[in-house]
């Protein structure tokens, strides 16, 4: 499952269904292992909805909470699974010009804010039973990236 890597800390999200309706609530499993020491804030998991497409990006942070708090050692691990509530709104939508995603990210702040480590997964949202929407276990929106662009 984990081991050695080029990552500082491998990061798994998954969450318990790929569809979901307003006021479901959305089951995320995730796991963490430090492949080496990481100088670290706070781990967090997020219910997040967010864009893509022509123009800036949005984001809203729906709900957050902190599964660990202070630096990783090499070789710890964590499991945890987190419920969120999804709100009304918005839903998920992919147009032409936009596409809002919602998703479940997991992000390891570190004491240098270039070097955040996040992983999400995203999944879709609305109150309807046929969307077209990708898959969002195909979705290019799925990323897995030492970065700082959320």
């Amino acid at each position: 499952m984990f081991g050695k890597g080029a990552r500082k800390i491998d990061i798994q999200v998954s969450v318990s269904e790929s569809k979901f309706k307003p006021g479901d609530t959305v089951s995320a499993s995730v796991s963490l292992y430090a492949n080496e020491d990481v100088n670290a804030k706070d781990t967090t998991v997020e219910l997040i909805w967010y864009t893509e497409g022509k123009g800036d990006r949005d984001e809203g942070i729906i709900e957050s909470m902190v599964i660990h708090s202070g630096d990783w050692s090499s070789g710890q691990s964590l499991s945890e699974t987190v419920g969120f509530t999804l709100p009304e709104g918005p839903w998920s939508y992919r147009g032409h010009f936009i596409t809002i995603l919602w998703a479940i990210r997991v992000t390891v702040a570190t004491r240098n804010i270039f070097s955040n480590i996040f992983d999400l997964k995203t999944f879709v949202m609305s109150p309807y039973d046929d969307v077209a929407l990708p898959n969002p276990n195909e979705s290019t929106a799925t990323y897995s990236e030492e970065s700082s662009a959320f």
